[in-house]
């Protein structure tokens, strides 16, 4: 019995979660404890078009399977975040602004490409679903969770179950509208909170603020990411630190409005920029506790979510494993 075979000794089923974002695809096998057997990772090639992407995402499930031992009928289905708006009655990407996909019929060719019953939600709420399932929201009834990537995602646990609203798109944080004439979002509106506070949004405004004559250890650069300002910040750059400053006043600002409308005790931010530590938290818990309402007789906790990149890809799993326990994949 090899290695991967004697770690899954004694569980009957496996699930695949896919977390499809705008920079790259992750995905894992995952146990019914919520533990990644297996994962892997590699760019989503977005500019190449959605049947690439499809394409990409079933060699990588099939490698991922393959790499387990395991035949495609042992694995129960698959899960599949996608940074958007998702029907989840019609398995339909309803918008998908950093993908640039409109009304796809996911579920279906994904069904086709993988050879196995799928699941379709929005990446975040399914961050959420990971992180409430064997993550830092274990154990809690109400949370708010953020993701910080390419985009602006956020999930909604309330009394212990996931908040999709009327129609599945619920919870958008990333489209709150904080600058009414600020940059244009994919989405098609001005001003989004993901216009100011994503990788993405990082990324642009350090440009700016470097050709418009800022002096900065990244100003001999010709491309950077948004892990690059966040290390230069940390090593003193002060205009890495007034980007970094001016991004989590922002973000600091909307979480502030969720608590003072939701009265969420917790705050879990993950996706890559979240990795960038005290310099954001610090200042996160600063702005949003100078913000909310009766701040000393609500002590809102703000960490890091603990699964890092793997919380969708394990939400992604749990949600094609209870779905498949009840029949209805």
């Amino acid at each position: 019995m090899g290695k991967v075979e004697k770690i899954m000794a004694g569980q009957k089923r496996w699930f695949l979660g896919i977390d499809i974002g705008g920079t790259n695809i992750k995905a894992g096998v995952v146990d019914t404890q919520g533990k990644v057997v297996r994962q892997a990772k590699i760019p989503t090639g977005r500019e190449e078009g959605m049947e690439a992407v499809l394409k990409r995402v079933a060699r990588l499930a099939g490698r991922l399977i393959e790499e387990c031992g395991l035949e495609m009928e042992e694995v129960g289905g698959a899960g599949i975040g996608v940074p958007g708006i998702v029907n989840l009655e019609r398995s339909m990407v309803l918008n998908a602004p950093n993908l640039g996909w409109y009304r796809q019929p996911l579920r279906e060719r994904l069904k086709e490409h993988l050879g196995l019953p799928v699941l379709i939600d929005n990446d975040a709420n399914l961050a959420a679903v990971g992180e409430y399932w064997v993550g830092a929201g274990n154990g809690e009834s109400n949370f708010l969770m953020v993701t910080i990537g390419t985009g602006i995602g956020s999930g909604l646990i309330l009394n212990g179950e996931l908040y999709r609203g009327s129609t599945g798109a619920g919870a958008e944080l990333g489209h709150m509208i904080l600058d009414r004439e600020g940059y244009l979002c994919g989405c098609g509106n001005r001003g989004c909170l993901e216009t100011l506070t994503s990788a993405t949004a990082i990324v642009r405004r350090m440009k700016e603020a470097i050709e418009a004559g800022g002096d900065s250890i990244l100003g001999h650069k010709k491309d950077f990411h948004a892990r690059d300002v966040f290390d230069a910040a940390l090593r003193g750059d002060k205009l890495s630190r007034q980007v970094v400053a001016e991004m989590a006043d922002y973000l600091a600002i909307a979480l502030a409005n969720v608590v003072n409308l939701l009265d969420i005790p917790l705050i879990v931010v993950g996706g890559g920029v979240a990795q960038a530590g005290g310099i954001l938290f610090e200042r996160l818990r600063r702005g949003v506790k100078e913000r909310i309402l009766v701040p000393e007789d609500r002590p809102v906790r703000i960490i890091p979510a603990r699964l890092g990149n793997a919380a969708g890809l394990i939400g992604a799993a749990k949600l094609a494993m209870d779905l498949g326990l009840r029949g209805e994949v």
